[in-house]
């Protein structure tokens, strides 16, 4: 459900998205990153690099940075 307020929801829905990097479950957590990578907002990059210098879990980290590279690209 969270991947598609990415690809449905669009920029909308990217402070959701945002909040769902700080749930406690780490596939939420992951999908929330790739998700908002796919929504294609240069604006969520700052948000993106902090949240990458928090984040703990390598999977989400990954994902983060797949997002950041989405991005930036």
């Amino acid at each position: 459900a969270i991947d598609a307020l990415g690809k449905c929801g669009g920029a909308r829905q990217a402070p959701l998205l945002m909040e769902y990097l700080r749930h406690w479950d780490v596939q939420t957590r992951y999908v929330a990153a790739l998700s908002l990578g796919e929504i294609g907002n240069r604006e969520l990059v700052p948000e993106l690099f902090e949240a990458l210098e928090w984040e703990t879990h390598i999977d989400v980290q990954e994902a983060l940075a797949k997002s950041l590279v989405d991005l930036l690209s």
